[in-house]
């Protein structure tokens, strides 16, 4: 029977083994090292809920005195749990805020982009190779060698920081939602400022051609004069409209800036994280805010290759 100490120390152990193991697998598939975690430290807690919860499941459909696990059994309700686990998650962040945070709508055999059978069949093998070969090692190893009265004030600490690291990801999460809605009225703003440009001169030039129209008697000088009024006007416009521009670029330029500064607890983390992070309410500023941020990490490389 687990205590709610094992489940603690279990949680964490098996949502670091997570992150290690998403670390390293995009190190190996992409080329490049980045903290996966949804949180800054080094833990990925859907795995720490995925192992608890199989535990949990094993303890209770396993007579106690049976040895060793059905492989199959535990196959098939490792991927269940898993991709339940999976699903919830996706769609739980997806309504809480409005993100999409990965996508496996490329992938065959997928459900809305949240789970796909690739991946769902991997948790199933992964939990397997826990379940018979890790869980064993750190239930002798580290748990069982860990007292209670010394390993408590251990978790103290490391769930404090846990939490804390929980708080500043969901502030950094409405910044990034802030920050997305500001870069859309900058964009909105800059498109007005386009569309009345063109409104303008569309009726400066009906107008001065209709003066021509009615004063075809005059001199060739007179239409002469009215041309450089036209021509006058649309330079002073597109001198306003240019002007206008500039200052909303250097606005969204800001707000890029802001948003993409800190790379350890701001979004430029998460879009490093996640880089299929999408948002429904604010999709065409994410698209905007991660080229922004490819560009930067173009510069970044480009500069370290240079030194």
């Amino acid at each position: 029977m687990l205590t709610w100490y094992e489940i603690c120390c279990y949680f964490l152990l098996y949502a670091f083994l997570g992150w290690v193991v998403e670390v390293s697998y995009h190190a190996v598939v992409q080329g490049i090292v980045v903290n996966r975690g949804f949180l800054a430290g080094p833990v990925c807690p859907i795995y720490g809920f995925g192992m608890v919860g199989m535990l949990l499941l094993l303890q209770a459909v396993t007579p106690a005195q049976a040895e060793g696990h059905d492989l199959l059994v535990l196959f098939f309700g490792g991927t269940v749990l898993a991709t339940a686990i999976e699903l919830f998650g996706g769609w739980a962040l997806d309504k809480l805020f409005h993100t999409k945070w990965w996508d496996y709508s490329k992938e065959p055999f997928n459900f809305h982009g949240y789970i796909c059978l690739r991946f769902s069949l991997a948790w199933g093998l992964g939990i397997v190779i826990l379940v018979e070969h890790i869980h064993p090692l750190l239930a002798k190893y580290v748990v069982g060698l860990l007292p209670w009265k010394i390993g408590c004030p251990i978790l103290a600490v490391l769930y404090a920081v846990l939490f804390a690291d929980t708080a500043m990801t969901v502030v950094t999460l409405h910044k990034l939602t802030r920050g997305l809605a500001e870069i859309e009225q900058a964009q909105a703003r800059l498109r007005s400022v386009s569309d009345k440009l063109t409104d303008v001169i569309a009726d400066t030039s009906m107008a001065v051609a209709q003066k021509v129209q009615e004063n075809q008697v005059q001199a060739a000088l007179g239409r002469a004069e009215l041309k450089d009024e036209l021509e006058e006007r649309r330079t002073q416009l597109q001198q306003e409209s240019a002007r206008r521009r500039a200052e909303l670029e250097r606005r969204m330029e800001e707000l890029s800036e802001r948003l993409l500064g800190n790379p350890v607890f701001g979004p430029r983390r998460l879009l490093q994280a996640f880089p299929d992070l999408t948002s429904h309410t604010h999709r065409e500023a994410m698209e905007l805010l991660k080229e922004r941020y490819r560009r930067l990490r173009e510069s970044v490389r480009s500069g370290r290759e240079n030194d």
